[in-house]
């Protein structure tokens, strides 16, 4: 129940920001976010195949 309402902030967090913030800005940000998540899911398999 807390983890809910931790990511229900996180998601107000999100909408107050895309309301003042450059969209372009907030796209780059979130594709960066991404690619770090892609990249650190091939290395863990990699790990896994090994």
């Amino acid at each position: 129940m807390d983890q809910l309402s931790d990511h229900s902030i996180l998601i107000t967090g999100f909408t107050r920001a895309g309301r003042w913030a450059d969209r372009r800005e907030l796209s780059r940000v979130l594709l960066s976010y991404l690619i770090q998540g892609l990249c650190q899911f091939i290395i863990e398999l990699g790990r896994v195949r090994r």
